[in-house]
C-alpha cells in the first residue's frame, strides 16, 4: 500500500495513474511485489535457448546476480540500485565483459517482467556506465600450421583439423557432424547438428532447432 507525506503527493500519484489508465499503460502495482528470485523461476522455465546457454546463464544468475537482487521485489529495484550492482561486480575485480554479459541477462529478466505486466518500465538506467570490453585480435593458423597440426594431433581427429580449417566451422558444428552431412556428389557438406558439453555432459543438438532435446540428433 503506498503512503504519502502531503495530500498533494497523494493528488499528483493519483493523476499519474489516471494518465497511465487513458494511455493503456497502467500496470497493477501488486503484480511487481514478486521478489526477483521468484520471478528469474518464471524467466528460466520459459526460455527457449540451447541447453549449453542455460547452463551458462544460471552460473551468472545464481554467482552475480541473484546474490545481489534476489530478495527484492521486482517493484523496488531501481536504477541506483543497479548502478550499485555494477560497481559492487567491478569492486570485485570482475571483468568488464563478465559485467556486461550479467547485465545483459538481467536486462532480459526485467523486460520479461515489463512484457508480462509486472512493471510499468525497465528499471535498468539509460546509462549504467559498463566498461568497455577489450577486443582481442584472434589468432589464425597458417597453412603450414594446419597441416602441421594434423600431422602431430592423433591420428582420428586429422579429417576434423582439415574440415574447420577450410571451412570454417566452429569446433560444435565440425564435432557434430554425420555421415548424412556429406555430399561427396556435389561437394557440400551441411550442419544438421552441434555437440556441446553440458554439466559435464556431451550432447548433440539439432542445428534448426536449439531448444529440440538430444532424441532428434543421433550421431
Amino acid at each position: 500500500r503506498d503512503s504519502f507525506r502531503t495530500k498533494r503527493d497523494a493528488t499528483r500519484w493519483l493523476k499519474t495513474q489516471e494518465v497511465d489508465k487513458s494511455r493503456g499503460e497502467w500496470v497493477d502495482p501488486r503484480r511487481g511485489d514478486i521478489t526477483f528470485g521468484e520471478w528469474t523461476k518464471a524467466w528460466l522455465a520459459s526460455r527457449r535457448v540451447r541447453p549449453s546457454t542455460l547452463a551458462r546463464d544460471e552460473s551468472y544468475l545464481n554467482s552475480l546476480i541473484l546474490p545481489h537482487f534476489a530478495d527484492r521485489p521486482l517493484n523496488e529495484i531501481g536504477p541506483d540500485g543497479v548502478r550499485e550492482w555494477i560497481a559492487a561486480l567491478e569492486n570485485a575485480g570482475k571483468a568488464p565483459a563478465t559485467v556486461r554479459k550479467a547485465y545483459q541477462i538481467l536486462s532480459g529478466i526485467l523486460s520479461q517482467a515489463v512484457d508480462d505486466g509486472r512493471l510499468p518500465k525497465s528499471p535498468l538506467p539509460r546509462r549504467p556506465g559498463l566498461r568497455p570490453v577489450e577486443r582481442t585480435d584472434m589468432t589464425t593458423l597458417t597453412l603450414p600450421q594446419v597441416h602441421h597440426l594434423a600431422a602431430t594431433i592423433d591420428p582420428r581427429y586429422r579429417v576434423m583439423v582439415f574440415t574447420a580449417a577450410y571451412t570454417g566451422f566452429r569446433f560444435g558444428e565440425a564435432a557434430g557432424l554425420r555421415i548424412d552431412d556429406v555430399d561427396l556428389l556435389r561437394s557440400t557438406i551441411s550442419v544438421s547438428g552441434t555437440l556441446s558439453e553440458v554439466r559435464g555432459e556431451v550432447r548433440c543438438w539439432p542445428a534448426e532447432d536449439p531448444a529440440v532435446g538430444p532424441d532428434h540428433c543421433d550421431i
